[in-house]
């Protein structure tokens, strides 16, 4: 399908006003998990919410400076892991992580950031609500977070 524009300027037609017809281009990113497709043996892609949600939560687990050449990118959440989860960290925590988010995924704007601590398992349990801009669907993202020795 291609994209055709015409410019009212550009017609030499009387009464020929300008049509656009737009092409919408679906979201597509690489499962990380490599499972092949049980028929075709290929790595089978994410699309759509599937690809926003999978960008959504590496935005979220990658350190930064962990990314060459991106020093920038990604939320340092492991850090808060060894930390005492105090309503003060936990904001701080949800502030790192809404920045985080609009800084490097700017299909959506996030509507809340929800973080619990779990103090027995020295874990975070966060959790991402996200609209989507072009069609406003509403996305959620959870993550589990645990320290391991």
């Amino acid at each position: 399908m291609s994209t055709e524009i015409l410019s009212d300027a550009n017609s030499n037609r009387v009464g020929v006003t300008a049509k656009v017809i737009a092409r919408v281009k679906p979201y597509t990113d690489l499962d990380l998990r490599f499972k092949p497709h049980p028929n075709f043996g290929d790595v089978v892609p994410l699309k759509d919410i599937a690809a926003i949600k999978n960008s959504i939560r590496s935005i979220l687990l990658t350190d930064k400076g962990e990314k060459p050449f991106q020093p920038s990118f990604g939320c340092n959440i492991k850090q808060f892991l060894f930390e005492q989860p105090d309503p003060i960290t936990l904001s701080y925590l949800e502030d790192e992580i809404r920045d985080s988010i609009s800084k490097f995924e700017p299909r959506v704007v996030t509507t809340n950031v929800t973080v619990q601590d779990n103090i027995d398992a020295n874990a975070l349990f966060i959790s991402v609500n996200c609209v989507l801009i072009s069609n406003q669907q509403p996305i959620d993202v959870e993550l589990f977070l645990e320290r391991t020795r």
